[in-house]
């Protein structure tokens, strides 16, 4: 009789651990061939966001205009607030009742500047819809003190105000010297300056529809400027990224004459607040960095762009744009006045400089951009 204690056991089944290996490396292959499927799926989706952002603010500007029978003005103080340095609102602040935040709006103190004490916590309040989901920066940054925290040196010190992306087209130029009321009068700069906010949202000025003459489908309104691309101490030390406000050039408004992306144009960006304050990022901004003046985004190859007939549009950073002088610094043909603030430009606007203007007077065909 047989003993069945003695009979052959079935080898087990299983794995070698080289094939295990082979499993976990084809799994590698997978999950990096499928990734950049992934996150190119959900920048599109950020960036889908994005233009839902700006569609909004396009309605909220038509909006503003038919009740208005103008649009906002690009930087400005309210009438009888004393004229408080670094301390005009935006243009963001009127868009506020049109994008539905009629508690900011009511919150929000009129009748002093944007910076003192009653607006406080209004400052330094974020809104979604005015920030790109594209630009984690904007949302995890904590901004600090103005220039570094100095004692006194602004009116907003001990202010952390609430970072925004979107910013409206003032035209081909921007300049720092337009902070005081017209009642305090103009200089012989502020008022050259200003003739050169050729866009529709310039300093102290209404633009109307009828005004557009190069037709509103051909005309800027909003983009957006990326906090994540400025020097990183840059990021959170300073208002001038704010939605509310602080003065000409910095915040609520950005030009177009250093085109889309400037950061990839110009030779020598630096990566500090240091190197982000010299020559390279001066000239027609004085003391604040291009990229802050300039459109510039995270979405690969260009920026969002809302036009005054509420369309919004992706220009690619390729379009054509003024060129740099031999130096990188600036565009050719720029001039300017005593204290380097740009004064205007003796090239002919190129495509992205003639959409920036309502009243330029160019031909701009369709396929163009």
């Amino acid at each position: 009789m047989p003993n069945r204690f003695n009979r052959v056991q079935p080898r087990r089944q299983g794995f070698t651990l080289i094939e295990l290996l082979v499993v976990i490396a084809i799994i590698a292959v997978l999950i990096a061939l499928l990734l950049p499927a992934v996150q190119a799926a959900r920048e599109a989706a950020r960036r889908a966001q994005c233009v839902n952002n700006l569609k909004q603010l396009g309605l909220a500007a038509a909006n503003y205009e038919s009740s208005n029978g103008c649009f906002a003005m690009g930087m400005y103080q309210s009438p009888g607030v004393v004229y408080a340095p670094l301390g005009s609102q935006s243009v963001m602040v009127d868009m506020l009742p049109y994008m539905e935040q009629n508690g900011f709006n009511n919150a929000y103190n009129f009748s002093v500047a944007v910076y003192d004490g009653p607006n406080f916590t209004i400052v330094k309040s974020s809104i979604a819809s005015y920030l790109c989901p594209s630009d984690a920066a904007a949302w995890n940054a904590t901004p600090t003190h103005a220039n570094g925290g100095i004692p006194g040196k602004y009116i907003m010190f001990g202010v952390s105000p609430a970072h925004g992306n979107y910013r409206a087209c003032m035209g081909t130029f921007t300049n720092n010297d337009l902070g005081q009321n017209p009642p305090n009068g103009f200089t012989t700069n502020q008022g050259l300056a200003k003739a050169n906010c050729n866009g529709i949202y310039g300093y102290w000025s209404s633009t109307t529809v009828a005004s557009i003459t190069d037709g509103t489908s051909n005309t800027i309104a909003f983009s957006e400027t990326a906090i994540g691309l400025l020097p990183s101490d840059l990021q959170a030390g300073y208002g001038l990224w704010s939605w509310c406000g602080w003065t000409a050039g910095e915040s609520g408004t950005f030009c177009t004459a250093y085109g889309i992306n400037a950061q990839k144009r110009l030779p020598n960006v630096g990566t500090s607040q240091a190197d982000g304050l010299q020559t390279i990022y001066q000239n027609s901004f004085v003391g604040v960095p291009i990229i802050a003046g300039s459109a510039n985004s995270f979405h690969p190859g260009g920026a969002n762009h809302a036009f005054a007939d509420g369309s919004v549009r992706f220009l690619k950073d390729t379009i054509g744009t003024w060129p740099l002088n031999s130096t990188g610094n600036y565009p050719v043909g720029f001039t300017f006045n005593g204290n380097n603030y740009s004064m205007g430009c003796t090239t002919a606007p190129a495509i992205y400089q003639a959409l920036s203007t309502k009243s330029g007077g160019e031909v701009i065909s369709a396929d163009a951009f």
